[in-house]
């Protein structure tokens, strides 16, 4: 079934955009009920970045896949990057760090 190449890149794609859906709502459900709300915005906001990006490879929008499953990926990548450093941030500023 791999030998196929279509095949291959369909399923891929499928495992990347569940991937990343279970993380994005992960980030968006402790965004959502974590305290205090501004140390989780960061998270958040990366969580509805990452459902996006699923979205676009479940959709397969536009039709060149390996160039929107790479930017789509990348991303995600960076918007829970970002979303990390945002909750340090915000962490060590009420601590007084």
């Amino acid at each position: 079934m791999l030998w196929n190449r279509e095949f291959a890149r369909m399923a891929g794609s499928g495992i990347l955009a569940v991937a990343l859906a279970l993380r994005g709502a992960i980030d968006v459900f402790l965004g959502l009920f974590s305290k205090p709300r501004s140390h989780w915005i960061g998270k958040l906001v990366a969580g509805l970045v990452m459902l996006a990006c699923a979205a676009l490879i479940v959709a397969r929008w536009p039709v060149s896949g390996e160039r929107l499953l790479g930017a789509t990926v990348g991303l995600s990548l960076f918007a829970g990057g970002i979303g990390t450093i945002w909750l340090n941030w915000k962490s060590r500023a009420s601590e007084g760090v």
